[in-house]
């Protein structure tokens, strides 16, 4: 999936130990041209997180990126509460 959009903000990194050594992850919100800006969060892991970690806001981007979910979301009402970023 390609990506373009504008640096909204870059989040703390966050660090830790697993079995496998020490990881690192950096997540970045952008926000997405359109009629209805979207913001969408980006979680860049290893040596991708120092790239990301270097981005500033206002910068305009074209990400390419791998889409991944660990869990299915479903909406049960007519309208769902929006999650502020």
């Amino acid at each position: 999936m390609e990506l373009e959009g504008t640096v909204w903000n870059v989040l703390p990194p966050v660090r830790g130990t697993s079995a496998r050594g020490e990881w690192v992850k950096q997540e970045v919100v952008f926000e997405q041209p359109g009629e209805f800006n979207r913001k969408v969060c980006v979680s860049f892991w290893g040596d991708k997180a120092q790239d990301a970690a270097a981005l500033k806001p206002g910068e305009a981007v074209t990400i390419s990126a791998n889409v991944a979910t660990a869990k299915s979301w479903r909406s049960t009402g007519s309208s769902t509460k929006p999650r502020t970023i």
